[in-house]
């Protein structure tokens, strides 16, 4: 009896999905018809020459005209070599554009290469390649969800979003943590990084922390599914950047 229900539900949960879907194919068509021929393995051009008309050049006017929406709207890019200074530049730019503190952490090597190098080396490369060994936070700053949460409710990666706050790690979350560092809350951090801060019209408060626990993230998504999120009490802020 169970069993049949169970594959009652799974059945109206698939046709809610393909009415919503449907529903979705009818608000934008021409949109739809892109996305088809952009997952068309077969297509000599996935994307047409259509879609490339439509999309809008990026100007000085246009930035000037729509402000931070551009500014600091999402880049796309081909490789993680791109990515990684782009994201320190932008971090770095809405930290001094909103006064904001720039919190950042070691992130840990990883790969072959990381266990070969010596601790004097790994500290060089800490010190001299910041783009893809530290990671990044500023309140408020646009970012994108890295992984699927919610497929049917859109939490899922590529998800945009706000970054809304830090969980710092506890002693009880780790057992062989230095208890005074993981004891610090962020407000002493940021004290603590004011006493070495020399104020410029170009400068950021960069406040250096240990790797939080989570990167919480306020998704951009729609009242409709986020009030079917909030009424059954799950967190408004799962997100991991």
């Amino acid at each position: 009896m169970h069993r049949l229900q169970t594959k009652e539900a799974d059945a109206k949960r698939k046709q809610k999905n393909r009415t919503e879907s449907k529903a979705k194919e009818s608000e934008d068509p021409a949109h739809v018809q892109h996305i088809r021929a952009m997952r068309d393995v077969n297509s000599e051009q996935p994307v047409s020459d259509k879609l490339i008309r439509s999309l809008n050049l990026l100007t000085k006017e246009a930035v000037h005209k729509h402000g931070n929406t551009l500014r600091f709207a999402s880049i796309a890019v081909l490789s993680q070599r791109e990515r990684h200074p782009l994201n320190l530049c932008q971090a770095r730019l809405f930290a001094r554009t909103y006064n904001k503190p720039l919190f950042k952490w070691k992130l840990p090597l990883s790969g072959p290469a990381a266990s070969w190098i010596t601790k004097e080396e790994e500290g060089l490369i800490y010190k001299h390649e910041e783009a893809g060994v530290y990671g990044y936070f500023v309140e408020g700053a646009p970012c994108v969800v890295l992984r699927n949460l919610l497929t049917n409710r859109t939490l899922v990666n590529g998800c945009n979003g706000t970054m809304y706050s830090l969980s710092l790690h506890h002693e009880e979350d780790a057992d062989d943590s230095d208890e005074d560092e993981y004891a610090t809350t962020l407000a002493e951090y940021v004290e603590e990084a004011k006493l070495h801060y020399q104020r410029t019209t170009e400068s950021v408060l960069e406040v250096v922390i240990p790797m939080p626990f989570s990167i919480n993230v306020c998704p951009d998504i729609s009242k409709h599914h986020s009030d079917f999120l909030l009424g059954r009490n799950i967190s408004m802020l799962p997100g991991t950047c």
